[in-house]
């Protein structure tokens, strides 16, 4: 499988499973309804911040959480659930896509109800570096007229289709080659 979809297979379960908190015993708190929007980051692209806003309505969470059970399962994945501490809850599984594992471990801190910090580690045996993807998300109202629960918008889409910038070649470095 090549980096590129393993990646994005991993981010998925990764999130995945932090929308599927209802099939555990700990549950998280609700979404508040509305508008939210989501800065987040990753340790494979760390110039690069994904925006989106998503609208969620009464079954928004519920339909997520079907999704993310749906991947649980294409992933085998095994998990003992949430842990809750204070205003935070842990998630850690172990899934398997194609022939490697994947680990991963997510703590989300609520602040209040109108605001999520997020952090997800995922590693695999495949003996790639684990990938961190970090995420703050905050309510920002009434969603968008005309949105629908569960629309979705990347507001820097153009960015993200960007290849990533290539590391600026040190002309000292190159010319010690040549000698």
């Amino acid at each position: 499988m090549s980096t590129h979809v393993h990646t994005h297979s991993a981010t998925f379960v990764g999130f995945a499973m932090l929308s599927a908190a209802s099939v555990w015993a700990v549950e998280l708190p609700p979404m508040k309804l509305g508008l939210w929007e989501t800065a987040s980051t990753s340790s494979l692209r760390p110039a690069l911040t994904v925006r989106t806003q998503v609208c969620y309505g009464a079954g928004t969470e519920r339909e997520l959480r079907a999704k993310a059970e749906a991947a649980l399962k294409q992933y085998q994945c095994v998990t003992p659930g949430y842990q809750q501490s204070g205003d935070s809850y842990v998630y850690e599984s172990a899934c398997t896509i194609e022939e490697h594992k994947l680990t991963t471990r997510s703590v989300l801190t609520y602040q209040g109800d109108n605001s999520i910090h997020g952090v997800t580690t995922s590693g695999s045996d495949d003996g790639k570096p684990s990938h961190t993807m970090t995420g703050d998300s905050k309510w920002i109202g009434a969603c968008k007229p005309g949105q629908k629960p569960g629309d979705t918008e990347f507001l820097n889409k153009e960015e993200m289709m960007r290849p990533p910038a290539r590391p600026a070649r040190d002309p000292a470095a190159a010319s010690n080659l040549q000698e």
